[in-house]
């Protein structure tokens, strides 16, 4: 028998090709061992590559699994044991997402055997509860009631538009690591003691708009690192991000696909975040000044920045010079540009910069404007004949 330290070995090589299903095909064919060890990599979350997305009106989206993948999971419901099968596939599921169940006839039945016979699911996404129509609405109460055994859980996606689901979770979700709420309205009823009551709580991801849940996160102030600001709706006008500066702890503030105004750059620069260590800007856009002043004012302690020109008005001169005077721990760069427009003056937008990247330990380009956002890493010594041909490669 193979010693639990091989396996985890194992386990720690396969997990590079996670998403090279023809080299995890290959490594699958050597013998039985190595086959046990990928097959718990691919059944982790394989909802996430085994399913079909549908437009539906009311509902919006439409998440249909393959029935191949459900019938097998199939032989699991009603205290099956699935004997006729290779291996115990529900064990190795890792990742449980509601959605990719909720418009199936057996879908809640499926999602209690999971919660039933799997002590490891880590990541639980709810966050499609109460969208859709009222027979939807009465399914998604059946599985809210199944989620109270689930205390492992460690990561956690809903919405905030019943409250008192919110409710039910504070009283039995309280070990997570990482909260993810998309917020449909300014409704926060809830949300404030539900973050109160996490005893790990590391990352707060906050979608579409920013509530006041200023209660919640001063109590864990000391706790929280990561926060993530996304798909901003509109701009919400609540002052709600001067709750940040509660988050003395702070190591990661990232925005992401949420636009900045003069207000919003003005409330972070009164703020202080002595850990910062990684500041995004990815696909957001603010004023070239503010974002200088940002820069100036945390860019001490920073070893990773992402900004673009999405806005088209950076002056990249007194950026990359701004840079080099207050960022002095800075290690990885990120820069988010438009094919297009680079492409029309070759690579003078980042030959601009070439003085920062080249004492970089890592600079990154990202196109955001080509089919697949188009993506270059570079890692030192970085040698600037090569980012050019690669660069010239793309463009």
């Amino acid at each position: 028998m193979a010693s639990k330290l091989y396996l985890e070995i194992l386990q720690n090589i396969f997990k590079y090709h996670k998403d090279d299903f023809e080299t995890l095909h290959s490594i699958l064919l050597v013998n039985r061992l190595w086959a046990r060890v990928v097959i718990e990599i691919l059944w982790r979350n394989p909802f996430k590559f085994a399913h079909i997305k549908i437009f539906q009106p009311k509902i919006y989206y439409v998440y249909k699994t393959y029935k191949e993948l459900l019938n097998i999971y199939r032989h699991f419901i009603d205290d099956g044991d699935g004997k006729e099968l290779l291996f115990d596939y529900p064990s190795f599921l890792k990742t449980l997402n509601w959605k990719y169940l909720r418009f199936e006839e057996d879908g809640v039945q499926l999602f209690s055997m999971f919660i039933k016979k799997n002590k490891r699911i880590s990541k639980l996404k709810i966050n499609d509860l109460s969208r859709g129509n009222e027979r939807l609405f009465f399914i998604d109460q059946e599985i809210v009631q199944r989620v109270t055994p689930l205390s492992q859980i460690s990561s956690l996606k809903i919405n905030n538009k019943n409250p008192l689901y919110i409710e039910i979770f504070s009283n039995s979700l309280k070990n997570l690591n990482t909260l993810i709420i998309d917020c449909y309205s300014s409704n926060h009823n809830g949300l404030s003691k539900f973050i109160r009551v996490q005893k790990n709580l590391k990352k707060l991801i906050i979608k579409r708009e920013f509530p006041d849940i200023k209660e919640g996160i001063k109590f864990q102030s000391n706790s929280i690192t990561h926060i993530k600001l996304a798909k901003r709706k509109y701009l919400w006008k609540n002052n709600s991000l001067i709750n940040l500066q509660y988050c003395i702890n702070l190591e990661l503030l990232e925005f992401s696909n949420w636009n900045l105004d003069n207000e919003d750059s003005q409330l972070l620069l009164r703020m202080n975040f002595p850990n910062l260590k990684s500041l995004i800007f990815d696909y957001s856009t603010l004023d070239c000044e503010d974002l200088i002043s940002i820069i100036k004012v945390h860019g001490s302690n920073l070893k990773y920045l992402c900004i673009n020109d999405c806005k088209l008005d950076l002056d990249l001169i007194d950026l990359s010079n701004i840079i080099n005077q207050f960022c002095s721990q800075l290690s990885t760069f990120r820069f988010q540009t438009h094919l297009k427009y680079t492409r029309n003056c070759k690579y003078s937008k980042i030959k601009i910069l070439k003085d920062f990247i080249l004492k970089l330990e890592t600079f990154q380009l990202e196109f955001l404007d080509s089919d697949d956002r188009s993506f270059l890493e570079f890692k030192a010594p970085l040698n600037w004949e090569n980012i050019i041909i690669k660069f010239n490669n793309i463009a």
